[in-house]
C-alpha cells in the first residue's frame, strides 16, 4: 500500500512498467495485480535535470493549448506528464481514427507511434519526431535546437488536431451521403435539421404499420427526436448494425447502397399505407410489388389477393411454385413487371 501511495503520488517521476512495457496509466487494475503479482512490475525514475528544457518546453505548449484540449494544465516539466496526456489522446479517439488511412503522412505516423509507445524518453526525443519528419532530438545540436523546436510545435500541433477532427470529418460525410441517398420524392432540403424534419414526418405515421423486424426498428430511430447529429449518426448505426465511430472507409460504399433499398422499401410502404387509407383496410394479402430499371426510374404497384385467389393461382401455374424452377420464375417475374409497366399497369 505504501508503494502505490508513493507512485500515485510520483506519477509526473516515476513510470511503471509491466512485463517491460511501459504503463502510462496506473489504475484500479494496475493497482490490484501489482499487490497480487509485484515481479511482473518495474519502476524506472525520470528527472527533469539533463533533459532540454526548450524541447520539453515545446511539448507542454501543445498539450496545455486550450484550443487541442488534450489535458487541463501540466505544470511539471517532466517526461512523463507530456508522454501520459498523448497517449491518453490516442487512447480517447474513435475506432475509425486509429484505423483509416485517410490521413496525412504525418498524422498516420504519429498515430502509429503513440499506439506503439514503450519508451517514454524514446517516444519524446526519437519517434515523434521522426514520425513527424524530424530528426531524433537527441542527434540535434544545440545550435539547431531552437529551429527543430519550433518546426516541431507547429508540425506536432497541426498533425493532432488533424487526428482530433478527423472523425468529425468522416461523420461528415456519412450525414451528406445520407442527404443525397434517403431524400424522399422531389425534396430540396439541404440542411441536415430540415433532412431531419422531413424524414421523421415521412416515417412517423408508418412505425406503427411496420411489421418488418429488420425495417421497423431503423424506422423507429428515424422517429426519435434529438440534436441533429447524433440523430444522423444513430440512424446510420443502425441501419449498418455498428456504431459510426467502429466503421471503416469501406463502409461507405455498402452505407450508401443500403440507404437506396431503404429509400424503396420507405416509399414502399408508404404506397401500402395510402392503399389502406383509400381501402380503409390493409390485411395480410397486401403487397407492394416495384421494378427499377436500368436508367434508375423505380415503378410500383400495391397488389392485394385473398386465400381463395392464391389458392387458384398455386393451381393453374402449379409448375412455376416448384422449388426446382427458381430461375425460371425469376424470370417470369421480370417479364410480368416490365408488361405491366409498358402498359401502363405500374405507378
Amino acid at each position: 500500500l505504501l508503494l502505490v501511495h508513493y507512485l500515485l503520488i510520483h506519477a509526473d517521476d516515476i513510470a511503471v512498467y509491466e512485463e517491460g512495457i511501459f504503463k502510462p496509466f496506473f489504475g484500479d487494475a494496475e493497482i490490484v495485480l501489482l499487490m497480487k503479482r509485484p515481479e511482473l512490475f518495474s519502476l524506472r525514475r525520470y528527472l527533469p535535470t539533463g533533459v532540454r528544457k526548450e524541447v520539453v518546453q515545446t511539448y507542454l505548449q501543445v498539450i496545455n493549448a486550450e484550443a487541442l484540449s488534450l489535458v487541463g494544465g501540466v505544470r511539471n516539466q517532466t517526461i512523463l506528464s507530456i508522454v501520459v496526456p498523448l497517449t491518453e489522446f490516442i487512447k480517447t479517439l474513435p475506432e475509425y481514427t486509429l484505423a483509416t488511412r485517410e490521413l496525412s503522412p504525418n498524422a498516420m505516423r504519429l498515430r502509429n507511434a503513440l499506439v506503439n509507445a514503450r519508451e517514454p524518453q524514446q517516444l519524446l526525443f526519437s519517434d515523434i519526431p521522426q514520425a513527424l519528419g524530424l530528426e531524433p532530438i537527441a542527434t540535434a545540436s544545440e545550435a539547431s535546437e531552437s529551429d527543430l523546436s519550433k518546426d516541431l510545435r507547429e508540425i506536432l500541433w497541426s498533425a493532432l488536431t488533424e487526428l482530433r477532427d478527423k472523425f468529425s470529418t468522416f461523420a461528415s460525410k456519412v450525414q451528406t451521403i445520407m442527404m443525397q441517398q434517403l431524400a424522399l420524392g422531389a425534396s430540396t432540403i439541404s440542411s441536415l435539421a430540415g433532412f431531419q424534419q422531413e424524414l421523421r414526418a415521412r416515417v412517423d405515421p408508418l412505425v406503427d404499420k411496420c411489421a418488418d423486424i429488420e425495417l421497423k426498428p431503423i424506422l423507429a430511430t428515424i422517429r426519435q427526436d434529438g440534436d441533429v447529429g447524433p440523430w444522423a449518426l444513430k440512424v446510420a448505426a443502425q441501419i449498418m448494425k455498428k456504431p459510426v465511430r467502429k466503421w471503416r472507409d469501406g463502409d461507405l460504399e455498402p452505407f450508401a447502397a443500403r440507404l437506396g433499398e431503404l429509400q424503396q422499401r420507405i416509399e414502399g410502404l408508404i404506397k401500402l399505407a395510402q392503399f389502406a387509407e383509400r381501402q380503409g383496410r390493409l390485411d395480410a394479402g397486401s403487397r407492394f410489388v416495384s421494378m427499377t430499371l436500368p436508367d434508375g426510374r423505380i415503378y410500383g404497384k400495391v397488389i392485394r389477393f385473398d386465400s381463395d385467389q392464391r389458392k387458384t393461382l398455386e393451381s393453374s401455374y402449379k409448375n412455376l411454385f416448384e422449388k426446382q424452377n427458381t430461375v425460371m420464375r425469376r424470370r417470369v417475374l421480370a417479364m410480368l413487371l416490365e408488361t405491366m409497366e409498358k402498359e401502363g399497369e405500374l405507378e
